[in-house]
This record gives C-alpha cells, sequence and structure tokens, in this order.
C-alpha cells in the first residue's frame, strides 16, 4: 500500500499493516555515540520505530488512514522535500524502513 506523502511517499508491506492492526507507528530519528573512543566522533543519526497504542506527541506530523502512522517534522520535511520514496517492510529484527535520507533531519 502507497500512501502520497507531499513530493514523495511511504510503501507499507502489508504484513506491517496487519501487525500495526489500529495500533500506532512513531517513526523518529535518535542519536547514538559513535565507535570512537574519544569525544571526537559525531554522533550517529538512526532510524528508530515502535508501536503505540495513541499518538505521544502533539507536535508531529500525523497520518490517520488507511493506517495511523506519527513521524517527526524533520522526517516529514525529508520524505517532502528530497521527494523520497521509503518502504517499510518486516524484516528479522522488526519493522524496517529503507530509502530516507538522514542529511537533513537534526
Amino acid at each position: 500500500m502507497i500512501i502520497k506523502l507531499g513530493n514523495g511517499s511511504i510503501d507499507i508491506d502489508e504484513k506491517v499493516k496487519n501487525l500495526l492492526n489500529n495500533k500506532v507507528l512513531l517513526i523518529k530519528i535518535t542519536m547514538e555515540k559513535g565507535p570512537c573512543t574519544d569525544e571526537l566522533c559525531p554522533l550517529i543519526r538512526k532510524v528508530y520505530c515502535e508501536i503505540n497504542d495513541n499518538y505521544k506527541f502533539d507536535n508531529t506530523y500525523k497520518i490517520h488512514e488507511p493506517v495511523k502512522i506519527e513521524m517527526y517534522n524533520d522526517i516529514y520535511n525529508s520524505i517532502n522535500k528530497e521527494r523520497e520514496n521509503i518502504k517499510i517492510k518486516k524484516g528479522f529484527k522488526g519493522i524496517e524502513i529503507k530509502g530516507l535520507s538522514l542529511i537533513s533531519t537534526v
């Protein structure tokens, strides 16, 4: 199922759609410490997602139909401005998000 999102789109796998079952998929960016042992190593941006019963935040971009998705505005802006077509699918380690550029996100 493809959801048009500004100039980009989100392609959601049927397995993820069935997994959500009227719950909310929260997509956010986390910052993790790099592999360096000193303090000069930059933080690494990673995409993180979780499934919640309801929307968690007030100042986020929300999709209500056909599935419930909540994402930070930086992620929406990245999809819209970069004309990205991201894919959300179920993988071995849980839900995987592919095709999202983290360069323009904070």
